[in-house]
């Protein structure tokens, strides 16, 4: 039959395509080429999901001291009691939208060194890529520890300035906002403790890929 477009050879069904062409699998090399455009997509999102979660982690500084700035300023219009427990629950509250950032970074790291990178070593072979987490693992130098329990001296220090405060002054509302504080710090310590967990696995892949 020929076809009608070009005036060649075609199917009997006017598609002009032969069986071969259509039956034709994808060459080993294309397979490969579009694997590798799906890992480094895959990567690309996770980089740019753990940039969004440091500029996240950066912006809340400013923005407590903005608060707490507000909190002190309000103090003659505003009971002393709140400015208390108010100003500790937004410390206690920024830490932990801080740990939750560091907790979603690691675990993005991890399934990169984890996942991915082995998935596009078996294209690549042996050729060495994506060093900069194996390169840091050396140049770290403090503990997962660190790193993470100690920005927990930030609401310790402003629940214990808040108890203090109040301490002349102590009501069923100053025992709420104790209690309110104290569970979220709870909170907190566990999720640090989370992210030293992922912060080891996260330095003990990095290490294990270089």
């Amino acid at each position: 039959m020929t076809c009608p477009q070009c005036g060649g050879p075609g199917l009997a069904d006017g598609s002009g395509v032969s069986p071969g062409e259509q039956a034709r699998p994808p060459r080993d090399a294309d397979l490969i080429g579009v694997l590798a455009q799906i890992h480094a997509a895959e990567y690309q999102t996770l980089t740019a999901r753990s940039t969004n979660w440091i500029a996240i982690q950066i912006a809340l500084w400013p923005v407590i001291g903005g608060l707490l700035a507000l909190l002190a300023e309000a103090s003659d219009k505003v009971p002393h009691r709140l400015l208390a427990w108010g100003g500790t629950i937004v410390v206690l509250l920024a830490m932990l939208v801080y740990h939750s950032a560091s907790f979603e970074q690691y675990n993005n790291i991890c399934f990169i060194e984890q996942v991915i990178k082995p998935a596009l070593r078996v294209h690549v072979g042996n050729a060495p890529f994506w060093n900069y987490e194996p390169w840091l693992q050396h140049h770290r130098g403090l503990s997962p520890w660190w790193w993470e329990y100690a920005p927990l001296a930030f609401p310790l220090a402003a629940l214990g300035g808040a108890v203090y405060l109040q301490r002349t002054e102590w009501s069923a509302s100053d025992t709420f906002g104790l209690l309110a504080a104290l569970g979220l710090l709870v909170v907190e310590w566990s999720l640090a403790r989370k992210c030293v967990r992922a912060r080891s696995e996260m330095l003990e892949t990095t290490y294990t890929s270089a």
